[in-house]
């Protein structure tokens, strides 16, 4: 049984379609069923009018072949062997048959599957690709590959406490899990990481990634650039020459290095506690994440120390390397407004504590003023005129600012909808602020609303409040909302 919702669509051309005769090795009654192969899975209807599948099998990773072995009571048959990655535990074992009622009509069916079998590999493999490869799978435009996302979203959600294990990116975690998940990503399967409970089976999907990337992160080409800026004597001079050099990357690999360093950074600031410092970090990543090309075993020895030594400066260094016009006060006059002036604000979720001197800490539900957004994910803000720097905008959640409604009738309809879910929770304390807000007018008044706001967003963001609300008291609630309106 194949874990996985219909992926059927009208779009795509069929490589082939008719009338198949179907059976597993579980079930030995042949069923005749109209097939077609496209968009690597062969789908089965029980009509040709049909609209929908009855059943659908990928063929990511599949295995197709004639069965000559004359027990099947069939004489043109194929046996397709999923891949075991997409099977459930009780399913490992399985072989679907597929019979024709000729030999040219099997020939062609056979040639099918494997053309399309080879199709959906190609198509959805990432590892052992360029890391644009998995870039231009993204839809939202970040440069950075959704897997090294997914992965380090996960290690460092706070709530789990992984970056505090002893031997944290170091302990290996099982290798036939790590690689049956290469394999369902490979083959075009979504993975939650999320529903991993062990962490250093996600580190290794991570580091694996980058190991069997075909161009490595910091590329090739500027393997001679890099060993040049190392030789520098005067510290102040090299980190120049590598920020110069670290600007040659391509836009993929400059984002996606940010966003590996950042993780790295945290890693290593918990060292007292997971015993992971930036030497041994180094001595992990610096080999997988830049190399020579056709390099023997000899020279790749030789070649440790430097790569070692080039990561362990860019993970201690990667605010100054990587982020620039940190002190640019022209990013106050933006302060990253639409035309409207609307200025786009966050609250945070989790508590953050600075890693280096260009990011600011936070306790969970200040409010930061975001001055500058970056694809990497660190944002550029200010908590008050004192306090700014850089912080992941993961750690946050964007409020909607009062001063994009046209007039106050849509701020109240919007607090509204924002109070429906945390007003059975907290009814009595939210009256209490509505009558308070009733006695109040213009600014002072608007500055409660935001309060409120905030306050709801808060309880229902923070604290991840689902109550429903019976009609009757959205009525009343927002009742309340319209008198204020009048007065």
């Amino acid at each position: 049984m194949l874990p996985h919702q219909s992926s059927y669509t009208l779009l795509g051309v069929p490589v082939i379609s008719g009338f198949t005769s179907r059976r597993t090795n579980k079930n030995e009654n042949w069923t005749r069923r109209f097939s077609i192969i496209k968009n690597g899975h062969i789908y089965l209807f029980k009509s040709r009018r049909d609209k929908k599948p009855e059943e659908e099998i990928s063929l990511y990773g599949a295995e197709a072949e004639r069965d000559r072995s004359g027990k099947l009571n069939k004489d043109f048959v194929i046996s397709l062997k999923p891949h075991q990655s997409l099977l459930s535990q009780d399913h490992l074992d399985l072989i679907y048959y597929f019979a024709t009622d000729s030999e040219a009509s099997i020939t062609d069916w056979l040639v099918s599957f494997n053309q399309e079998i080879e199709a959906a590999e190609s198509e959805s493999k990432i590892f052992g690709t360029n890391i644009q490869v998995a870039c231009s799978k993204r839809t939202d435009g970040l440069l950075v590959p959704e897997i090294v996302e997914q992965t380090i979203e996960v290690l460092l959600d706070p709530e789990l406490h992984y970056l505090e294990i002893e031997g944290f990116c170091q302990i290996a975690g099982d290798t036939q899990q790590i690689e049956s998940i290469k394999n369902r990503i490979d083959y075009g399967m979504v993975v939650d990481f999320s529903e991993i409970k062990d962490p250093h089976v996600i580190v290794g999907v991570l580091k694996l990634y980058f190991e069997q990337l075909k161009e490595p992160l910091l590329t090739i080409e500027l393997y001679g650039e890099f060993e040049k800026c190392l030789k520098i004597p005067n510290n102040d001079n090299k980190l120049i020459a590598i920020k110069e050099t670290l600007k040659k990357l391509p836009d993929e690999n400059y984002d996606t290095l940010k966003y590996l360093l950042d993780f790295l950074l945290r890693v290593s600031s918990l060292n007292e506690i997971n015993k992971m410092d930036l030497t041994k970090l180094s001595v992990i990543f610096g080999p997988t994440l830049i190399r020579k090309e056709n390099t023997s075993s000899i020279e790749n020895i030789e070649s440790t120390s430097f790569q070692e030594e080039l990561i362990r400066i860019l993970i201690i260094n990667y605010e100054i390397l990587l982020f620039n016009d940190l002190d640019n006060e022209e990013l106050d006059q933006n302060n990253f407004q639409s035309k409207s002036g609307i200025k786009t604000r966050v609250i945070a979720i989790h508590p953050y504590t600075a890693q280096g001197k260009y990011q600011i800490s936070f306790t969970k539900g200040q409010i930061i003023t975001v001055l500058k957004k970056d694809k990497s994910g660190w944002w550029y803000g200010k908590i008050d005129e004192e306090t700014k720097g850089i912080f992941p905008s993961n750690y946050t959640t964007e409020i909607t600012r009062l001063g994009q409604f046209n007039n106050i009738s849509q701020e109240t309809e919007y607090v509204s909808e924002l109070t429906i879910d945390s007003a059975r929770k907290s009814n009595k304390e939210l009256s209490g602020k509505l009558n308070s807000f009733k006695q109040k007018s213009g600014v002072e008044g608007r500055n409660a609303l935001e309060e409120l706001l905030i306050e709801v967003l808060y309880e229902m963001k923070m604290l991840k409040i689902q109550l429903a609300l019976e009609r009757s008291e959205r009525i009343k609630l927002e009742e309340k909302f319209i008198d204020l309106n009048k007065n």
